[in-house]
């Protein structure tokens, strides 16, 4: 076995996916925005499967849902070199994502009506492998407009969906998000629904994590950003039992993009601004221990502030793991992505080292690169 420095964290490199490429739906033609309807992008997840294989989530496609995008994720081989040089990604097949129906299920915002004939809407954001009961391999897939927890097959089938707590739903959604802020007065904001999605080492439980507080946790304050006080959402695969536990936000201006679990009791969340370039400030992944954190599924509105906080509800411990705009890794600067969205992690190299897959959304820009960094991480980082 190799040596290295302990608690450190280094960039081994860097895979990029052209702005324009397409994906293998094999589609033709494009939306009114001039989008191909098979242009690859938008990745907001990442997931490994086994060796060298891995899953890319496309969300709702581009224009901010205003395109009815057939949804779809996507399967790749990384191969991760073991000492820094080019990461190299293959697309080896793209495959939609459907209701039990067989109807589409699309990221138009305006894709609202119900039922098996008509397409429902979705935003996916989080994809997790899992085995449920020792059986085949089956994805987890958050949707950021319900908010929801669906259960898919490998050909993109929905096959079950998790009972989600009323709290987190709006009662009247719309198309349009100014619309939808005015009309709830609870439940998820606007694109503020479950971004992060993880799955416990030992595939028993989901945690769904808001991207922004709940609108009765303090959200918003004379129409600004106000709440730091986030949801994570526990659920049982087998039971679909739930609890619900505190994060506290860096910021108001920041947003949860994801959530990976690192053992039974920790995780890591990746949390950003939305700034790209040089004035981008806030770009972290930390580390999270849920041990003796509150279950605050009885509580029906949080304050905004931490500090608002009573003394009885104890919110997960949190430190900061990996800073992005870290000048060591050479990614911050006039090229920094806005957008970080998913985490995974890859084979563990010779020497023991952890990999770290963090993947950008282009937002099916074709002049902007999907990019896919790979860290290698002492296992002493984990336990500072």
């Amino acid at each position: 076995m190799g040596s290295f420095a302990k608690a450190e964290i280094m960039l081994l490199g860097e895979a990029q996916i052209a702005g324009d490429a397409s994906d293998m739906t094999g589609l033709a033609g494009q939306f009114e925005d001039g989008v191909p309807f098979n242009r690859f992008g938008g990745i907001s997840a990442i997931d490994h499967l086994a060796g060298d294989q891995y899953v890319l989530l496309s969300d709702r496609g581009s224009s901010d849902g205003a395109v009815p995008y057939a949804t779809r994720f996507h399967l790749v081989t990384i191969k991760i070199p073991e000492t820094g040089s080019e990461v190299s990604l293959t697309l080896i097949g793209s495959r939609f994502f459907t209701k039990e129906s067989g109807q589409p299920l699309v990221g138009a915002a305006k894709a609202l009506k119900k039922g098996p004939d008509h397409p429902g809407r979705f935003d996916p954001e989080g994809i997790r492998a899992v085995r449920v009961g020792g059986a085949e391999t089956r994805l987890a897939v958050s949707d950021e407009y319900g908010p929801r927890v669906d259960l898919f097959d490998m050909t993109g089938s929905r096959v079950q969906k998790f009972n989600v707590p009323k709290h987190f739903e709006i009662k009247t959604p719309s198309g349009n998000a100014a619309e939808e802020a005015m009309e709830n007065k609870s439940g998820r904001q606007p694109n503020g629904g479950f971004e992060g999605l993880a799955v416990s080492p030992d595939g028993t439980k989901l945690y769904a994590m808001l991207q922004r507080p709940l609108v009765q946790d303090g959200a918003m304050q004379a129409g600004r950003f106000a709440g730091r006080l986030n949801r994570i959402l526990r659920i049982e695969i087998a039971t679909e039992a739930t609890a619900e536990l505190v994060y506290p936000l860096d910021s108001p201006e920041t947003a949860v993009s994801e959530l990976l679990c690192v053992d039974e009791q920790r995780a890591l969340v990746l949390e950003r601004d939305s700034i790209s370039g040089l004035p981008s400030r806030d770009k972290r992944i930390s580390i999270i221990d849920w041990d003796e954190a509150t279950d605050v599924s009885q509580i029906k509105s949080l304050p905004s502030s931490p500090a608002e906080l009573p003394t009885e509800i104890r919110p997960v411990g949190k430190r900061v793991f990996l800073d992005l705009l870290d000048p060591r890794f050479g990614i911050a600067g006039e090229s920094m992505p806005a957008k970080f969205e998913g985490l995974t992690f890859g084979p563990n190299l010779a020497d023991g080292r952890k990999t770290l897959l963090v993947t950008v959304d282009n937002d099916f820009q074709g002049d902007r690169p999907t990019r896919i960094f790979v860290f290698a991480v002492s296992p002493d980082e984990f336990e500072k």
